[in-house]
C-alpha cells in the first residue's frame, strides 16, 4: 500500500545503487517497504549504473510506492552518492543501507524508539553477515554490542572512539545505524575515495560530535558476501602500494582527528598497530594475487623508507617476525617464508571462492 511523506517524516533511509544484482535489489527495497514502522522516505541514487535491469527495477519501485524518492547521477563513486541522498534527505534522522543487503523488519521501529527513549543523536545496533541472500544460514558478526548502553561525548571520545583506529567494539560502518540528521546535514565533511573505508572516514568525523549515543543487542541488519552482487569496491586489480599510500594518508587524517579531540595519546596504539596490519595483510595479499617477486621486494624496501615504518618497529620491536625482517632489510626471506605459508591456505580460498561464484551463478540463472 502507498504512503505520503509527511513534511516532518521521521527517518530518511538512503540507498545508493550502482550495477546491483536486480534480485539482491528488490529484496533490498522490499525489506524497506516490509517495515513495522512506515513513517520514512526511501531515497534511491542511482550512481550512473550501465545495466538496465538496475535501473528498471528502481523505477519501478519509485512507481509503486510515494515513499520512495528515485534520483540518477553519473558516476562519482560511493561517498558522493551517499552526500547527494544526505542532500535530498527531508526527515529528522537518516538511516543507509547498501543496495545488496537488508533489514530486519522492526529495524527502524527499534532503532527510531531508541533514540527517542535515549535522547540520543546515534543509535548503534548489531548485524548479520551471509555469503549468498538465498543460503538459508547466517552469521553474527565477530564484532559485537554485548550489552544496551547509552554514553555521552566525552565517554564516547575516551573509551569508544579507538573503534575507528583499529579497536573494534562495533561495526564501523555506516549502515545498521540511526543517525539525527542536524549531524550530517549542511555538513562539509573531509573526503577521499578510499575503496573500502568510506565509512571510518564518515563516521570518525560525525561520531565525536553526538551529544549522546545508545548502543543496542538486537541484530538487525543483513551484510550479503562474496555475491558480486554490486561493482562497489570490487572491480579494481590489488595494488599494494596503492592500499598502503591511502591508508597512511587515512592514518595522518584520523591523527588529526584524535588531537583535535585531544584523544591522540589515549587511542595512538590502536593506529599504530592497525599500520601494522596493513603492511602485514598488503604482503600476503601480493602472494595470494600473484605478484612477482621482485615486485613484493621493492614495496617492502618502500614501505621499509617511510615514517610509518619508523612508528610500527618503535612499537612492535620484537614482537612479530616479519617486522622484525623488515628492520634487518631481509626482504627475500620475507617473500620467500610468506609465499610457503599463504600457498598451504591458498587452495582452500580459491575452491571457496570458485564455490561462492558457481552457487552466485545459480542463483542469478534460475
Amino acid at each position: 500500500m502507498s504512503m505520503n511523506v509527511t513534511k516532518n517524516c521521521s527517518i530518511s533511509i538512503i540507498v545508493p545503487v550502482y550495477n546491483t544484482n536486480p534480485k539482491l535489489l528488490k529484496k533490498c527495497i522490499n525489506s524497506i517497504l516490509q517495515q513495522t514502522f512506515n513513517n520514512f522516505e526511501c531515497i534511491l541514487v542511482n550512481d550512473g549504473s550501465t545495466k538496465k535491469q538496475t535501473t528498471e527495477v528502481c523505477r519501478i519501485y519509485a512507481k509503486k510506492d510515494k515513499r520512495i524518492k528515485y534520483f540518477e547521477k553519473a558516476n562519482e563513486g560511493l561517498e558522493l552518492t551517499r552526500k547527494y541522498g544526505i542532500d535530498k534527505a527531508e526527515c529528522d534522522f537518516i538511516m543507509f543501507l547498501d543496495s545488496d543487503d537488508y533489514y530486519e523488519k522492526n529495524a527502524f521501529e527499534k532503532l527510531y524508539n531508541t533514540a527517542i527513549k535515549d535522547g540520543s543523536d546515534i543509535v548503534v545496533a548489531n548485524s548479520y553477515y551471509q555469503y549468498l541472500s538465498w543460503l538459508p544460514c547466517r552469521t553474527k558478526q565477530k564484532v559485537q554490542i554485548i550489552k544496551n548502553i547509552a554514553v555521552n561525548q566525552d565517554a564516547f571520545l575516551n573509551e569508544y572512539y579507538q573503534n575507528f583506529f583499529g579497536c573494534n567494539k562495533f561495526v564501523i560502518t555506516t549502515w545498521n545505524k540511526i543517525f539525527k540528521a542536524s549531524l550530517l546535514k549542511n555538513k562539509t565533511f573531509h573526503s577521499f575515495r578510499y575503496g573500502k573505508w568510506e565509512d571510518i572516514v564518515l563516521n570518525s568525523q560525525v561520531f565525536p560530535t553526538a551529544e549522546k549515543i545508545s548502543f543496542i543487542t538486537d541484530f538487525l541488519y543483513t551484510q550479503l558476501y562474496g555475491g558480486m552482487s554490486t561493482n562497489y569496491g570490487g572491480t579494481k586489480k590489488f595494488d599494494a602500494i596503492y592500499m598502503c599510500n591511502a591508508y597512511f594518508n587515512l592514518y595522518d587524517f584520523r591523527v588529526k582527528l584524535l588531537q583535535k579531540y585531544n584523544v591522540f595519546d589515549t587511542h595512538k596504539k590502536w593506529l599504530i598497530i592497525e599500520l601494522k596490519n596493513i603492511i602485514l595483510f598488503c604482503i600476503d595479499k601480493m602472494i595470494e594475487t600473484k605478484v612477482s617477486e621482485e615486485e613484493i621486494i621493492n614495496n617492502l624496501k618502500t614501505w621499509r623508507q617511510t615514517k610509518y615504518f619508523e612508528l610500527i618497529s618503535e612499537h612492535c620491536a620484537g614482537k612479530n617476525p616479519i617486522i622484525s625482517l623488515m628492520e634487518n632489510n631481509e626482504f627475500l626471506k620475507i617473500a620467500e617464508e610468506r609465499t610457503l605459508a599463504v600457498k598451504k591456505k591458498y587452495f582452500v580460498i580459491k575452491a571457496k571462492r570458485i564455490l561462492r561464484k558457481i552457487l552466485y551463478f545459480l542463483m542469478t540463472n534460475k
